[in-house]
């Protein structure tokens, strides 16, 4: 009996580390690019190419839950040039955003 009883521990142990792994695939932070498309979508002068993101600075973080999903919320800071002015210009905000299947929207 022993051996099947050990069988099960073992399967309920994999069980469990897959379901870890799913949920925190599912809630994954997301990547720097989608950060950038953010920023982005706030300033349509980047969107649109007529200003250039030179860099970027996450000024505060967190996440909350609203009906079931992982709502991520950024303030930022970032560094923008463009020909239509000369030398650096700092711009600053905030967007949140929202993971839905395999695509993030903003919120």
């Amino acid at each position: 009996m022993k051996p099947f009883s050990s069988l099960i521990k073992t399967i309920r142990i994999i069980l469990t580390a897959l379901a870890f792994i799913t949920a925190t695939a599912c809630s994954a932070e997301p990547e720097n690019d989608i950060v950038k498309w953010a920023i982005g979508q706030k300033h349509p002068s980047i969107e649109m190419g007529a200003v250039t993101m030179e860099s970027y600075n996450i000024t505060n973080h967190y996440t909350r839950q609203i009906r079931g999903e992982t709502i991520y919320v950024y303030d930022y800071t970032a560094t923008t040039t463009s020909k239509l002015y000369t030398g650096q210009q700092a711009i600053k905000g905030s967007f949140t955003i929202v993971k839905r299947g395999d695509k993030w929207y903003m919120y």
